[in-house]
Protein backbone atom coordinates (compact mmCIF):
# COMPACT_ATOMS: atom_id res chain seq x y z
CA UNK A 1 0.00 0.00 0.00
CA UNK A 2 3.34 2.31 0.75
CA UNK A 3 4.36 1.77 -2.85
CA UNK A 4 0.86 2.93 -4.60
CA UNK A 5 0.93 5.69 -2.19
CA UNK A 6 4.43 6.93 -3.10
CA UNK A 7 3.75 6.13 -6.80
CA UNK A 8 0.08 8.33 -6.25
CA UNK A 9 2.13 11.83 -4.86
CA UNK A 10 4.68 10.97 -8.10
CA UNK A 11 2.14 11.31 -10.54
CA UNK A 12 0.95 14.43 -8.85
CA UNK A 13 3.89 15.85 -9.29
CA UNK A 14 5.13 14.90 -12.45
CA UNK A 15 1.26 16.18 -13.55
CA UNK A 16 1.55 19.78 -11.98
CA UNK A 17 1.50 21.53 -14.99
CA UNK A 18 -1.55 23.60 -16.02
CA UNK A 19 -3.09 25.84 -18.23
CA UNK A 20 -5.49 28.48 -17.87
CA UNK A 21 -9.04 26.85 -16.44
CA UNK A 22 -11.47 26.71 -19.16
CA UNK A 23 -14.77 28.02 -19.00
CA UNK A 24 -17.45 26.31 -20.37
CA UNK A 25 -21.58 27.09 -20.60
CA UNK A 26 -22.91 23.72 -19.38
CA UNK A 27 -26.52 21.87 -21.21
CA UNK A 28 -26.28 24.36 -24.31
CA UNK A 29 -27.70 22.69 -26.80
CA UNK A 30 -28.05 22.04 -30.91
CA UNK A 31 -26.31 20.24 -33.40
CA UNK A 32 -22.72 20.60 -33.66
CA UNK A 33 -20.34 18.78 -35.74
CA UNK A 34 -17.69 16.83 -34.11
CA UNK A 35 -14.51 15.84 -35.79
CA UNK A 36 -11.67 14.22 -34.16
CA UNK A 37 -8.95 12.10 -35.13
CA UNK A 38 -4.89 12.69 -35.34
CA UNK A 39 -2.47 11.60 -37.95
CA UNK A 40 1.20 10.68 -37.45
CA UNK A 41 4.14 9.72 -38.86
CA UNK A 42 3.98 5.92 -37.63
CA UNK A 43 3.48 2.87 -40.54
CA UNK A 44 -0.44 2.88 -39.90
CA UNK A 45 -3.61 3.60 -40.94
CA UNK A 46 -5.00 7.06 -39.68
CA UNK A 47 -8.96 7.36 -39.23
CA UNK A 48 -10.71 10.65 -38.79
CA UNK A 49 -14.42 10.14 -37.16
CA UNK A 50 -17.05 12.77 -38.03
CA UNK A 51 -20.53 13.00 -35.80
CA UNK A 52 -23.11 15.32 -35.00
CA UNK A 53 -23.62 15.92 -31.24
CA UNK A 54 -27.45 16.47 -30.59
CA UNK A 55 -27.05 17.97 -27.07
CA UNK A 56 -23.39 18.88 -25.50
CA UNK A 57 -22.89 16.78 -22.57
CA UNK A 58 -24.78 13.65 -23.61
CA UNK A 59 -22.26 11.08 -24.98
CA UNK A 60 -25.24 8.70 -25.91
CA UNK A 61 -26.55 11.10 -28.40
CA UNK A 62 -24.08 10.38 -31.67
CA UNK A 63 -25.19 10.30 -35.53
CA UNK A 64 -22.08 9.51 -37.12
CA UNK A 65 -21.98 11.50 -40.47
CA UNK A 66 -21.87 8.91 -43.34
CA UNK A 67 -21.90 10.61 -46.35
CA UNK A 68 -18.90 13.19 -46.09
CA UNK A 69 -15.46 13.51 -48.21
CA UNK A 70 -12.38 14.57 -46.24
CA UNK A 71 -9.13 15.52 -47.70
CA UNK A 72 -5.96 15.63 -46.43
CA UNK A 73 -3.47 18.61 -47.61
CA UNK A 74 -0.01 19.06 -47.06
CA UNK A 75 1.92 22.45 -48.05
CA UNK A 76 3.48 21.28 -51.25
CA UNK A 77 0.44 21.21 -53.10
CA UNK A 78 -0.51 17.27 -52.69
CA UNK A 79 -4.09 15.97 -51.31
CA UNK A 80 -5.26 12.42 -50.67
CA UNK A 81 -8.91 11.65 -50.63
CA UNK A 82 -9.55 9.25 -47.08
CA UNK A 83 -11.55 6.56 -47.61
CA UNK A 84 -15.09 6.35 -46.00
CA UNK A 85 -15.24 2.71 -43.51
CA UNK A 86 -18.29 3.39 -42.87
CA UNK A 87 -19.74 4.16 -39.29
CA UNK A 88 -18.69 8.12 -38.99
CA UNK A 89 -14.92 7.09 -39.84
CA UNK A 90 -12.63 7.88 -42.86
CA UNK A 91 -9.03 6.08 -43.13
CA UNK A 92 -5.97 7.58 -44.13
CA UNK A 93 -3.89 4.83 -46.34
CA UNK A 94 -0.65 7.13 -46.77
CA UNK A 95 -1.39 6.06 -50.70
CA UNK A 96 -0.51 9.69 -51.80
CA UNK A 97 0.62 11.40 -48.78
CA UNK A 98 2.98 10.03 -46.30
CA UNK A 99 3.64 12.61 -43.42
CA UNK A 100 7.18 13.02 -42.59
CA UNK A 101 8.95 14.77 -39.53
CA UNK A 102 8.69 18.82 -40.32
CA UNK A 103 5.77 18.88 -42.87
CA UNK A 104 2.58 20.63 -42.31
CA UNK A 105 -0.74 19.07 -42.96
CA UNK A 106 -4.82 20.08 -42.66
CA UNK A 107 -7.86 18.36 -43.89
CA UNK A 108 -10.95 19.90 -45.28
CA UNK A 109 -14.34 18.66 -44.55
CA UNK A 110 -17.32 18.74 -47.46
CA UNK A 111 -20.61 17.43 -46.27
CA UNK A 112 -23.52 19.02 -48.58
CA UNK A 113 -22.71 22.59 -49.05
CA UNK A 114 -20.66 23.20 -45.63
CA UNK A 115 -16.82 23.00 -45.97
CA UNK A 116 -14.95 22.97 -42.86
CA UNK A 117 -11.00 23.45 -42.46
CA UNK A 118 -8.04 23.36 -40.40
CA UNK A 119 -4.93 25.49 -40.36
CA UNK A 120 -1.93 23.53 -41.17
CA UNK A 121 0.26 21.65 -38.77
CA UNK A 122 3.93 21.03 -38.42
CA UNK A 123 4.62 17.18 -37.51
CA UNK A 124 6.72 17.55 -34.40
CA UNK A 125 10.44 15.01 -34.08
CA UNK A 126 8.83 11.89 -32.08
CA UNK A 127 9.95 11.53 -28.45
CA UNK A 128 10.67 7.84 -27.62
CA UNK A 129 10.74 6.27 -24.27
CA UNK A 130 14.06 4.96 -23.03
CA UNK A 131 12.21 2.05 -21.47
CA UNK A 132 8.88 1.33 -20.30
CA UNK A 133 8.41 -0.64 -16.25
CA UNK A 134 5.78 -1.77 -14.42
CA UNK A 135 4.55 -2.78 -10.63
CA UNK A 136 1.74 -5.02 -9.57
CA UNK A 137 -0.27 -4.72 -6.68
CA UNK A 138 -3.57 -3.72 -5.06
CA UNK A 139 -5.42 -0.14 -5.65
CA UNK A 140 -8.39 1.19 -4.25
CA UNK A 141 -11.28 3.20 -5.43
CA UNK A 142 -14.69 4.73 -4.05
CA UNK A 143 -17.61 3.17 -6.19
CA UNK A 144 -20.90 4.73 -7.35
CA UNK A 145 -22.01 4.29 -3.55
CA UNK A 146 -18.82 6.34 -1.90
CA UNK A 147 -17.46 2.63 -0.65
CA UNK A 148 -13.88 2.15 -1.32
CA UNK A 149 -13.13 -0.84 -3.46
CA UNK A 150 -10.04 -2.89 -3.46
CA UNK A 151 -8.55 -4.31 -6.85
CA UNK A 152 -5.74 -6.32 -8.60
CA UNK A 153 -3.93 -3.96 -10.61
CA UNK A 154 -0.89 -3.06 -13.12
CA UNK A 155 0.39 0.22 -13.47
CA UNK A 156 2.48 0.70 -16.03
CA UNK A 157 5.60 3.74 -15.84
CA UNK A 158 7.46 5.39 -19.05
CA UNK A 159 11.11 6.83 -18.37
CA UNK A 160 11.57 9.09 -21.82
CA UNK A 161 13.96 12.20 -22.74
CA UNK A 162 11.92 15.43 -22.51
CA UNK A 163 12.74 19.10 -24.40
CA UNK A 164 15.38 18.11 -26.41
CA UNK A 165 17.13 20.42 -28.17
CA UNK A 166 15.61 23.76 -26.31
CA UNK A 167 11.99 22.34 -27.91
CA UNK A 168 9.56 22.11 -24.70
CA UNK A 169 7.77 18.58 -24.97
CA UNK A 170 4.48 18.54 -24.64
CA UNK A 171 3.41 14.70 -24.35
CA UNK A 172 0.13 12.91 -24.50
CA UNK A 173 -0.24 8.88 -24.04
CA UNK A 174 -2.38 5.88 -24.24
CA UNK A 175 -2.06 2.06 -23.70
CA UNK A 176 -3.59 -0.91 -25.26
CA UNK A 177 -2.86 -4.52 -24.99
CA UNK A 178 -3.00 -7.76 -27.07
CA UNK A 179 -3.00 -11.65 -25.40
CA UNK A 180 -3.26 -14.61 -27.13
CA UNK A 181 -5.21 -17.96 -26.20
CA UNK A 182 -4.12 -21.32 -27.73
CA UNK A 183 -7.46 -24.19 -28.14
CA UNK A 184 -7.27 -27.23 -27.00
CA UNK A 185 -8.02 -30.30 -28.99
CA UNK A 186 -11.16 -31.14 -28.03
CA UNK A 187 -12.45 -33.82 -30.93
CA UNK A 188 -10.32 -36.25 -33.13
CA UNK A 189 -11.46 -34.03 -35.79
CA UNK A 190 -10.33 -30.97 -34.53
CA UNK A 191 -7.52 -28.87 -35.41
CA UNK A 192 -6.38 -26.20 -32.49
CA UNK A 193 -5.92 -22.53 -32.95
CA UNK A 194 -5.24 -19.56 -31.34
CA UNK A 195 -6.50 -16.45 -31.34
CA UNK A 196 -5.72 -12.54 -30.40
CA UNK A 197 -7.34 -10.19 -29.05
CA UNK A 198 -6.40 -6.56 -28.52
CA UNK A 199 -8.40 -3.74 -26.60
CA UNK A 200 -7.78 -0.29 -25.42
CA UNK A 201 -7.03 -0.41 -21.46
CA UNK A 202 -9.32 2.67 -20.06
CA UNK A 203 -8.57 3.74 -16.51
CA UNK A 204 -11.17 6.97 -17.08
CA UNK A 205 -7.50 9.17 -16.64
CA UNK A 206 -5.88 11.27 -19.66
CA UNK A 207 -2.00 11.09 -19.27
CA UNK A 208 -1.10 14.39 -20.60
CA UNK A 209 2.94 16.34 -19.62
CA UNK A 210 4.08 19.85 -20.94
CA UNK A 211 7.33 20.03 -20.09
CA UNK A 212 7.17 23.93 -20.05
CA UNK A 213 8.88 25.39 -16.40
CA UNK A 214 10.41 22.24 -16.15
CA UNK A 215 13.93 22.13 -15.46
CA UNK A 216 16.19 18.94 -16.82
CA UNK A 217 15.43 17.00 -20.23
CA UNK A 218 14.47 13.30 -18.97
CA UNK A 219 11.27 12.33 -16.91
CA UNK A 220 11.09 9.47 -15.19
CA UNK A 221 8.62 6.98 -13.44
CA UNK A 222 5.49 8.82 -14.96
CA UNK A 223 2.59 6.77 -14.81
CA UNK A 224 0.84 6.41 -17.64
CA UNK A 225 -1.97 3.66 -17.10
CA UNK A 226 -3.61 1.74 -14.11
CA UNK A 227 -4.85 -1.59 -15.46
CA UNK A 228 -6.95 -3.52 -13.61
CA UNK A 229 -6.63 -7.25 -13.52
CA UNK A 230 -9.86 -8.42 -14.01
CA UNK A 231 -9.42 -11.28 -16.05
CA UNK A 232 -6.31 -13.40 -14.89
CA UNK A 233 -6.94 -15.83 -17.96
CA UNK A 234 -5.21 -12.68 -20.04
CA UNK A 235 -1.95 -14.03 -18.80
CA UNK A 236 -1.74 -17.94 -18.89
CA UNK A 237 0.29 -17.18 -22.43
CA UNK A 238 2.13 -14.08 -23.69
CA UNK A 239 0.20 -10.57 -23.00
CA UNK A 240 1.90 -7.03 -24.78
CA UNK A 241 0.95 -3.97 -23.10
CA UNK A 242 2.01 -1.73 -26.07
CA UNK A 243 2.48 2.27 -24.50
CA UNK A 244 1.84 5.21 -27.24
CA UNK A 245 3.78 8.11 -26.71
CA UNK A 246 2.70 11.29 -28.56
CA UNK A 247 4.73 13.78 -29.02
CA UNK A 248 2.24 17.07 -30.04
CA UNK A 249 1.85 20.78 -30.57
CA UNK A 250 1.53 23.10 -27.51
CA UNK A 251 -1.96 24.30 -28.98
CA UNK A 252 -2.99 20.14 -28.79
CA UNK A 253 -1.64 19.88 -25.48
CA UNK A 254 -4.09 22.94 -24.56
CA UNK A 255 -6.73 21.57 -26.34
CA UNK A 256 -6.27 17.95 -24.15
CA UNK A 257 -5.88 19.84 -20.78
CA UNK A 258 -8.88 22.01 -21.13
CA UNK A 259 -10.84 18.88 -22.28
CA UNK A 260 -9.07 16.97 -18.92
CA UNK A 261 -10.64 19.73 -17.05
CA UNK A 262 -13.88 19.48 -18.37
CA UNK A 263 -13.72 15.30 -16.76
CA UNK A 264 -13.12 14.60 -20.12
CA UNK A 265 -12.64 10.58 -19.42
CA UNK A 266 -10.63 8.69 -21.79
CA UNK A 267 -8.49 11.18 -23.63
CA UNK A 268 -9.43 8.95 -26.81
CA UNK A 269 -9.83 11.15 -30.17
CA UNK A 270 -12.99 9.47 -31.39
CA UNK A 271 -14.97 10.22 -27.79
CA UNK A 272 -17.61 13.16 -27.99
CA UNK A 273 -16.74 15.70 -25.47
CA UNK A 274 -19.20 16.28 -22.35
CA UNK A 275 -19.26 20.24 -23.19
CA UNK A 276 -19.11 22.78 -25.58
CA UNK A 277 -14.73 22.89 -26.10
CA UNK A 278 -14.10 24.40 -29.66
CA UNK A 279 -11.09 22.86 -31.31
CA UNK A 280 -9.02 23.70 -34.35
CA UNK A 281 -11.92 22.83 -36.97
CA UNK A 282 -14.08 26.16 -38.69
CA UNK A 283 -16.62 26.47 -40.51
CA UNK A 284 -14.86 28.43 -43.80
CA UNK A 285 -18.22 30.07 -44.68
CA UNK A 286 -19.20 30.52 -40.93
CA UNK A 287 -16.16 31.32 -38.65
CA UNK A 288 -18.48 31.62 -35.61
CA UNK A 289 -19.96 27.96 -35.71
CA UNK A 290 -19.25 26.16 -32.91
CA UNK A 291 -17.45 23.02 -34.41
CA UNK A 292 -16.13 20.41 -31.98
CA UNK A 293 -13.14 18.00 -31.59
CA UNK A 294 -9.53 18.14 -32.89
CA UNK A 295 -7.78 17.39 -35.37
CA UNK A 296 -4.35 16.33 -34.16
CA UNK A 297 -0.79 15.80 -36.17
CA UNK A 298 1.80 14.26 -33.21
CA UNK A 299 4.41 12.32 -33.45
CA UNK A 300 3.53 8.54 -32.26
CA UNK A 301 6.10 6.12 -30.93
CA UNK A 302 5.49 2.51 -29.64
CA UNK A 303 7.07 1.17 -26.74
CA UNK A 304 5.78 -2.78 -25.57
CA UNK A 305 5.98 -4.91 -22.32
CA UNK A 306 6.24 -8.45 -22.96
CA UNK A 307 4.52 -10.48 -20.22
CA UNK A 308 3.68 -13.46 -18.84
CA UNK A 309 2.06 -15.79 -15.80
CA UNK A 310 5.31 -15.10 -13.50
CA UNK A 311 5.24 -11.43 -14.09
CA UNK A 312 1.95 -11.37 -11.99
CA UNK A 313 3.16 -12.35 -8.95
CA UNK A 314 1.71 -12.33 -6.50
CA UNK A 315 -1.40 -13.07 -8.02
CA UNK A 316 -1.89 -16.65 -9.23
CA UNK A 317 -3.24 -17.12 -12.98
CA UNK A 318 -5.33 -20.22 -13.34
CA UNK A 319 -3.76 -22.99 -15.35
CA UNK A 320 -5.01 -24.03 -19.15
CA UNK A 321 -6.75 -27.35 -17.43
CA UNK A 322 -8.43 -25.76 -15.29
CA UNK A 323 -10.29 -23.04 -17.11
CA UNK A 324 -10.70 -25.78 -19.82
CA UNK A 325 -12.99 -27.22 -17.41
CA UNK A 326 -14.52 -24.66 -14.93
CA UNK A 327 -15.79 -21.36 -15.88
CA UNK A 328 -16.38 -19.10 -18.78
CA UNK A 329 -13.87 -20.61 -20.50
CA UNK A 330 -14.97 -23.90 -21.23
CA UNK A 331 -16.40 -23.51 -24.63
CA UNK A 332 -13.39 -21.07 -25.76
CA UNK A 333 -10.94 -24.05 -24.94
CA UNK A 334 -12.78 -25.51 -27.82
CA UNK A 335 -13.25 -22.26 -30.13
CA UNK A 336 -11.72 -18.85 -29.29
CA UNK A 337 -13.41 -17.02 -31.71
CA UNK A 338 -15.77 -16.73 -29.03
CA UNK A 339 -13.65 -14.59 -26.60
CA UNK A 340 -15.04 -10.84 -26.59
CA UNK A 341 -12.49 -8.79 -29.48
CA UNK A 342 -10.55 -12.09 -30.83
CA UNK A 343 -9.41 -12.66 -34.40
CA UNK A 344 -6.77 -15.35 -35.68
CA UNK A 345 -5.41 -12.95 -37.52
CA UNK A 346 -1.43 -12.27 -35.36
CA UNK A 347 -0.66 -9.05 -34.56
CA UNK A 348 2.65 -7.89 -36.56
CA UNK A 349 4.35 -7.43 -33.47
CA UNK A 350 3.92 -10.68 -32.33
CA UNK A 351 7.02 -13.52 -32.48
Amino acid sequence: MNRLITYGFLMLFMSSNCVEPYDFVPGKAGNFLVVSGALTQADEINRLKLSWSAAIGNSAVENPVESAEITLFDLSGDSELLINEGGGYYGHYGSIIKPVVGGSYYIEVAYGTRNYRTSPQVMPEPIAPDSVNYVVGWATELNSLGNEVTYENIDIFVNTPINQGGVISYLRWNVDESWSFGERKCHPLHNPKSCYMTSRINDNIMYLFSGDGIEGNYLAGKKVVGKRISDRVQFIEKHFINVNQYTMSEEAYAYWEKARQLSYPEGSIFDLPPAPLPGNVYNVADPDELVLGYFEVSAKTISRLELYQSNLDPFVVPSKDYICYVGDYTSACCECLTIKNSSTTIPDYWD
